[in-house]
């Protein structure tokens, strides 16, 4: 997937997935390239455009998050 990131994320983050129809899911940031292809660890930059992998299918309009890190699910 293409994406433009607001926030700085970095490989292993665990980022989720918000669809409009409501199929949300979570996945983790794996290997990541910048806009000229380049294998980046991490995208610092606010509207950097970045290409990761996703395996379940990403629709138009949905929003990808970075979970919080101090969420404790009980």
């Amino acid at each position: 997937a293409v994406i433009e990131q607001r926030n700085k994320f970095e490989k292993g983050d665990i980022l989720e997935v918000l669809t409009p129809e409501g199929n949300n899911f979570s996945f983790v940031a794996g290997e990541m390239y910048n806009a000229d292809g380049e294998l980046i660890d991490s995208a610092p930059h606010a509207q950097m455009t970045v290409t990761l992998r996703i395996e379940n299918p990403v629709n138009e309009y949905s929003i990808i998050r970075m979970k919080n890190k101090n969420y404790n699910a009980q």
